[in-house]
This record gives structure tokens, C-alpha cells and sequence, in this order.
């Protein structure tokens, strides 16, 4: 029993092969299909777009009124005004007179020979210049004695070598130079007795020794002349003096 089923199976097995190489081979003999081709799809045609429109012509314009100008406005604005010629004025001769009006201090001129003007005098007077630096000179000199005493005398003690007398102008220095101890002190105090000596005679010599000048008087004068007042002309009124 057993050995007739193994049969059985074994001719079950070999029937299946067979079938199962069978179909395998008609399979292997029949043509390969051919694939449908592909269509692409079909794109939609784009329209070129339409020309814009032209713009709409302007309205014309309506006309501008008409204005009459004249001929005086119809000129142009930049050109120059013709030029105006003014006639220069006649030359008039001043009149000169004088009047004993507001008093003014007469002027002093040092006299160097010939005619003197008219109304002026001639005067003698002391040479200031002379008399102001023979003062100024004597001063200066005389303070640096001043000086020079109150740093050698004390308070408590006498002066060393006689400079009391510089307290004494003009001759204080002559004496203090003589009793001086040295030679530097003498010179130094017959130096400034020297210049002392010197502003003195140049303001004496200023004083006696005058000079001459010339002396105008203090007198108003007036001048008429004519002068130009905007566009026309006046007369105008010049105070002067000599």
C-alpha cells in the first residue's frame, strides 16, 4: 500500500513537470509585446498679445485774446534812458569881507625874515622849547642826588663822605665830589653837578636870548561862494580867519 502511493506521487511530480515545462516554453515562443507609445500632451497655443492703442491727439487750444500795447510800453525793459546832459554852473568870484564876529585864538609862527601877512605883528618871545628842557634836564639830574643822599645817610647815623650836600642843588654835587674818598664817588658826583649846571644855563639862555614871531590876529573873516544845493544851485556862507 504504502509502495503504491509512493508510485502515485512519484508520476503525480513527473505529470507536473512536464506540464510546468510545457507552458514555460510556449511562453518563450510567443512575441514580446510592443509598449504603446507615449503622446505627449498636446500644449495650448498662447496669442501674441494685441499692439497698444495710440494715445488720443490733444485738444487744441483756444486762442489767446489780443492786447494792445502802446508804443511807449512796447519798448524793452533793458534799454538804458537816453543821457542827460547838465550844464556845469558859472564860476562866480567869491566876495571876502570881514566882521569882527566870534573871537578866535590868533596863531604864533616863528618869524624866518621878509614880508609878514597883512594885520599880522611881529613879537618877541621866550624860546619854550629851550626853557622846558633846560627844567626838565636840572630836575632829572637833581632827583638822582635826592636819591643817591637818602641811600648813604641813615636815620640814626651822619653821611658818609660829605653826601649830605647832594641834598643841596647846583653846588651840593661840586661839594660832595670834593670830599669824596674815592675816585669813582668824585667823578659820579662832579658828573651830575655838570648836568645840573647844564639844564640851568639852557633855560636862563631860553629866557634871555627871545626870538621873533609872527603873531595873526584873532579875527573872524566870511566867504559868500556859490555851492550846488540836489539839482540847483545856492549860495553858502565859508567863516574862516587868518
Amino acid at each position: 500500500m504504502t509502495t503504491r502511493r509512493r508510485s502515485c506521487l512519484a508520476v503525480a511530480l513527473t505529470v507536473a513537470s512536464l506540464a510546468t515545462f510545457a507552458s514555460s516554453q510556449a511562453r518563450a515562443d510567443e512575441p514580446a509585446a510592443t509598449p504603446a507609445p507615449t503622446v505627449a500632451p498636446a500644449l495650448p497655443s498662447l496669442a501674441p498679445p494685441a499692439p497698444p492703442a495710440p494715445p488720443a491727439p490733444p485738444a487744441p487750444l483756444a486762442p489767446l485774446p489780443t492786447v494792445s500795447v502802446p508804443a511807449a510800453a512796447a519798448a524793452p525793459v533793458g534799454t538804458p534812458a537816453a543821457p542827460v546832459h547838465v550844464a556845469a554852473p558859472a564860476t562866480v568870484a567869491p566876495e571876502e569881507g570881514g566882521y569882527d564876529g566870534q573871537y578866535t585864538p590868533p596863531r604864533v609862527v616863528a618869524y624866518e625874515g621878509g614880508r609878514i601877512p597883512r594885520d599880522s605883528r611881529l613879537e618877541e618871545r621866550a624860546r619854550r622849547g629851550m626853557v622846558i628842557a633846560g627844567v626838565v634836564v636840572t630836575g632829572s639830574a637833581y632827583l638822582f642826588s635826592l636819591a643817591y643822599a637818602g641811600s648813604t645817610c641813615g636815620a640814626q647815623q651822619d653821611c658818609r663822605s660829605g653826601s649830605d650836600w647832594l641834598y643841596v642843588p647846583i653846588v651840593g654835587p661840586f661839594i660832595t665830589s670834593a670830599k669824596a674818598p674815592t675816585s669813582g664817588g668824585a667823578a659820579l658826583a662832579a658828573f651830575d653837578g655838570m648836568v645840573q649846571v647844564g639844564g640851568v644855563a639852557l633855560a636862563v639862555a631860553g629866557a634871555l636870548f627871545p626870538q621873533q614871531v609872527v603873531v595873526s590876529p584873532g579875527r573872524a573873516s566870511w566867504k559868500v561862494e556859490p555851492v550846488s544845493v540836489g539839482s540847483g544851485m545856492g549860495v553858502g556862507v565859508t567863516m574862516t580867519h587868518f
